[in-house]
């Protein structure tokens, strides 16, 4: 048994966020963003909450030091709707861009996926581009940027 074979169970609709491995809090860093959502046709709305700070200032949450990133989903019968957006404080050493990662597990037939306005083909790797939509194994892997100061919208049909 290895860390692919061990079987997890997680909740229909749940968020489940998580940076590269580090081995130090001082090597901490969500720049690289990778956000698990877990499908279920039942589920018609999500939401989850991030908190984040610095790891080091004492009542950050007080001082208006930290940030919240928020998911959140909806479905219809056209598709899904994702919405990241951020409120809260500003940190020291918070990102000012993050690489995203979407996978939307159990993610079914998934034809156009557009992120704001940008059109990404599913499947098709484009070089050089900060976007791309992959199609594997029933699990959506969206790559896009996300500058803090914008929220995003992806629309998946």
């Amino acid at each position: 048994m290895n860390d692919s074979t061990i079987p997890v169970f997680v909740k229909a609709g749940s968020f489940i966020p998580s940076v590269p491995v580090f081995y130090s809090t001082n090597q901490y860093s969500s720049q690289q963003l990778t956000v698990d959502y877990y499908h279920s046709p039942e589920i018609k709305q999500a939401e989850y909450t991030m908190y984040e700070d610095d790891g080091h200032t004492r009542d950050a949450y007080q001082k208006g030091e930290y940030e919240l990133l928020h998911f959140t989903q909806r479905s219809n019968k056209n598709g899904m709707t994702f919405r990241f957006t951020r409120d809260g404080g500003h940190y020291s050493g918070a990102p000012k861009n993050r690489e995203m990662q979407l996978v939307v597990h159990h993610a079914g037939v998934i034809n156009t996926v557009q992120v704001d306005n940008v059109q990404i083909p599913v499947n098709e790797n484009k070089e050089q581009s900060d976007y791309s939509a992959e199609l594997k194994d029933d699990n959506l892997v969206i790559h896009f940027p996300w500058k803090m100061s914008d929220e995003v919208t992806i629309q998946l049909n």
